[in-house]
């Protein structure tokens, strides 16, 4: 009988030795657990913020490349010549002839070709007539360059009119040239010039049917562009830049 109770203290005290080790053991795991996730978590922290910080000095670099190129083009003497030239020419456009035959073949390019296409891309029906020229400029504008301009509208292409005589056709054919060699040179795609006194669009240089349109009161007034053109208007410093988000523009 003695023997069995020493035995069975033996026993218990095995079992409490083996019981505190699995403790310790549980302990020191947890602890390295979760020290090992703190450094894990820490090291991919570092490493976020490293990328982080990386990507956001590519993107300034980005932008601060393409400022310093928007500013170079437009203080450029050939695009300052062309750009005064062409906005002299298209405020002269307000004296030619529009011809109901050119109003009916603008609207039948709106009905039959631009708002169908348009439709397919948006989530809400334009109201029909909404995108019409609204200014004699305009009309002449679309009749020879966008309703007469080459076929199909949508495909990116250089801004022409095989029609347009007047002084601003024969401007368009000459600068159209070295506003495209600046635009491939700087790696853009497209140029836009808006009056700074009106904010009309006197000039883009691929097809668009933005051209000609008024950013105040046009169809395209409440566009990231027109947003974008009425900043830089109210502007006191000369060397602007500014950038708006991308938006579909058909």
């Amino acid at each position: 009988m003695p023997y069995t109770r020493s035995l069975s203290v033996q026993s218990k005290l095995i079992a409490a030795f083996v019981l505190l080790t699995l403790v310790a053991i549980g302990v020191v795991s947890w602890i390295g657990y979760i020290s090992a996730r703190n450094s894990l978590r820490a090291s991919s922290e570092r490493e976020l913020l490293g990328q982080q910080r990386s990507k956001s000095a590519l993107v300034a670099n980005i932008l601060k490349a393409a400022r310093n190129e928007a500013l170079s083009m437009s203080a450029s003497p050939v695009v300052v010549t062309a750009s005064r030239e062409l906005l002299q020419a298209y405020r002269q456009l307000a004296k030619e002839p529009i011809t109901p035959e050119m109003q009916a073949e603008v609207r039948r390019f709106y009905s039959e070709e631009y708002e169908p296409e348009l439709a397919k891309r948006l989530a809400i029906a334009v109201p029909e007539g909404s995108l019409l020229p609204t200014t004699p400029a305009a009309w002449y504008l679309h009749y020879h360059y966008i309703a007469k301009g080459e076929n199909p509208y949508g495909e990116r292409r250089t801004n022409r009119s095989s029609t347009d005589m007047s002084a601003y056709g024969q401007l368009m054919a000459r600068v159209a040239p070295a506003f495209q060699a600046e635009i491939d040179r700087l790696g853009q795609e497209n140029v836009v010039l808006v009056d700074p006194e009106t904010l009309d669009v006197f000039f883009t240089l691929e097809q668009s049917a933005s051209l000609g349109t008024n950013l105040v009161n046009g169809p395209y007034a409440s566009s990231r562009l027109a947003e974008l053109a009425q900043g830089l208007r109210r502007s006191q410093n000369v060397d602007d830049y500014r950038v708006a988000d991308f938006e579909m523009h058909y």
